[in-house]
């Protein structure tokens, strides 16, 4: 909100200035963007764009758990 509150400003002060009208136009555009994009995900709706979450669970994780071997498995006392 803050960009487009900015932009909003220099219109109220330049109202001539279509550079202004045109920087707070795209700032209005990128915020109601953002504000479909958080409507969609409460809805479920895919659009094709991944969030950082999203990608991370698609990773592999680059830990790798220890190996189990046979000793680990059956009880101590067996192999005493």
């Amino acid at each position: 909100i803050p960009p487009m509150v900015t932009q909003a400003k220099q219109v109220a002060m330049s109202p001539r200035d279509t550079g202004a009208s045109n920087a707070w136009r795209n700032a209005n555009d990128r915020l109601l963007d953002s504000v479909k994009a958080v409507g969609d995900a409460i809805a479920g709706i895919q659009n094709g764009r991944h969030s950082a979450y999203q990608d991370s669970l698609s990773r592999a994780s680059p830990y790798q758990p220890p190996q189990a071997s046979i000793k680990s498995l059956i009880p101590y006392f067996i192999f005493r």
